[in-house]
């Protein structure tokens, strides 16, 4: 897939397009991602996919924290994984938000030769929100491209949104944003050093720094999978401010995770934390010991979740050892 931030750098004589915001690039996303490609395919010309970042919501409301569900590495390794020729993901501003549907879709179509283009159901651009399903239609038959208005993904009785899946992961409910997902929710980042408090009492962690734009997970203990070095391990992840420990005002969310059963020095290298099962709300304790002495329960409660979980990779270790970070 060729990925660009720049549309001037990318031409093709016909093509296939698709416009969205794609945040989460959930089951709805996918299912309209994948159409556009089948009939690209069908058709013998290029898949195109477009999108926005920063998001228009992002812009408008000036939102600095809490919002999205992928990042934008994230969201470009997903969308190439559906077979995607071309992706540009274009930086959404102020003047952007100025330019009509028609005067945007005409640009698309001379640059790209664009022959079909698919959208959500609900979707719209240009300025105000004018180019709405019908007006885009409109479009196409005037500058000679067939408009596809998928409809609404359901699981069960609700509608496929990001909006959904945001308030999933605020409210710690990892099963439903999983089933819109399609997907586990992850998190990537380096491991950093941190205050080595883990280590101190005896449960080291791996420290990954997350972006506060990043939708804002339930504070609190999950059961984790995290991977490192192409390997899986068992983990039990702690998000939020150390409140036992931190008693600053608005203090950064960390994310810090203790390995079961590993030992290996791993500062500064990339890791994945795939989030299985919101265990407990943080909790402010009175003590260190009796913070250790949940900390080894929640340890206990993760491992029996991985025992009775069917989903369990047949390569995931358990190799006796004690310390990291």
């Amino acid at each position: 897939m060729i990925f660009s931030r720049d549309i001037s750098s990318c031409q093709t004589d016909a093509a296939c397009v698709a416009i969205g915001s794609f945040d989460g690039v959930h089951l709805g996303h996918q299912a309209l991602i994948r159409a556009m490609v089948e009939s690209a395919k069908a058709l013998h010309v290029p898949s195109v996919v477009i999108n926005f970042y920063p998001q228009p919501i992002v812009v408008f409301k000036q939102l600095k924290r809490d919002f999205y569900i992928t990042e934008l590495e994230e969201r470009k390794t997903l969308i190439g994984d559906l077979g995607v020729d071309y992706l540009i993901t274009l930086p959404f501003t102020l003047a952007l938000a100025q330019t009509s549907a028609f005067d945007f879709l005409k640009d698309l179509h001379q640059r790209f030769g664009m022959r079909e283009l698919w959208v959500g159901e609900d979707f719209a651009l240009g300025k105000g929100r004018s180019g709405d399903v019908t007006r885009l239609r409109e479009i196409g038959a005037e500058l000679g491209f067939q408009l596809f208005a998928i409809p609404h993904v359901r699981v069960g009785a609700e509608v496929v949104s990001s909006s959904l899946i945001r308030a999933a992961l605020r409210a710690g409910d990892l099963v439903r944003a999983e089933r819109f997902l399609g997907r586990p929710f992850i998190i990537k980042g380096t491991v950093i050093h941190g205050a080595r408090r883990g280590h101190e009492i005896g449960y080291p962690t791996a420290n990954v720094a997350m972006d506060a734009m990043r939708v804002a997970l339930r504070e609190g203990v999950y059961w984790t999978r995290l991977t490192v070095n192409g390997v899986e391990y068992t983990g039990a992840t702690s998000v939020g401010t150390n409140p036992t420990f931190v008693h600053l005002p608005n203090p950064p969310i960390s994310v810090e995770t203790y390995i079961l059963d590993f030992d290996e020095y791993i500062y500064d290298k990339m890791v994945q934390i795939e989030f299985r099962q919101f265990l407990r709300d943080q909790v402010v304790y009175s003590s260190v010991e009796s913070l250790v002495e949940q900390i080894a329960k929640d340890v206990a409660e993760v491992r029996g979740y991985e025992r009775n979980d069917s989903t369990r990779p047949a390569n995931l270790l358990t190799r006796p050892a004690e310390t990291h970070s």
